[in-house]
């Protein structure tokens, strides 16, 4: 028996693809290869530790570097410098600690942005962070959670915030170890 074969659907066929050349011949426009004109690049310098004090920040050293435009770093910005905005805010009365856009003084997380540098292209951008000059020595590390009224001492009034949190967890954690051995 001869079966015939329904070519008017797609299905069980292959498809010819349209953007297989432009791909493999290099000519397909991402948006890192559009180029328009007096478009800057942007790098961002990220601190590499939990929490340590900024005691000197230094951009000159990236402007002195070919293709930078400018270099930023908190102090550069001043009241630019301007607050990211919590979008979720786990109660209705926590209370918000600045979380500016560029560390001022203090990062409090690995990844924090410490300098900003536009150039002309991306790889001057990020070549000239290495140019910027950061001292920043580690905190003493924090006791265990165990220990909470030196932990909280230790918290700035900046850091509210995280101080909530961590008394709330805290409370939760140990009601429910209690309960485990009753």
């Amino acid at each position: 028996m001869t079966e015939t074969v329904d070519t008017s659907t797609p299905l069980g066929r292959p498809i010819k693809r349209k953007e297989d050349a432009k791909l493999l011949h290099g000519r397909t426009n991402w948006t890192d290869n559009i180029q328009l004109p007096g478009t800057l690049h942007m790098a961002i310098l990220r601190s590499p530790f939990a929490h340590a004090n900024i005691t000197k920040l230094d951009v000159s050293g990236a402007l002195q570097q070919p293709n930078v435009v400018a270099a930023y770093g908190a102090d550069e910005l001043g009241d630019l410098n301007g607050s990211v905005p919590c979008v979720w805010p786990v109660t209705d009365d926590i209370v918000m600690p600045d979380f500016p856009s560029l560390a001022k003084g203090k990062v409090r997380q690995v990844g924090d942005c410490v300098a900003v540098v536009l150039a002309t292209d991306a790889k001057h951008a990020t070549d000239a962070l290495e140019a910027i000059e950061v001292e920043a020595p580690i905190h003493d590390q924090w006791p265990p959670v165990s220990h909470q009224r030196i932990f909280f001492e230790s918290v700035t009034q900046q850091d509210r915030c995280a101080r909530w949190f961590i008394v709330h967890i805290f409370n939760f954690g140990r009601a429910r170890a209690d309960q485990s051995f009753e």
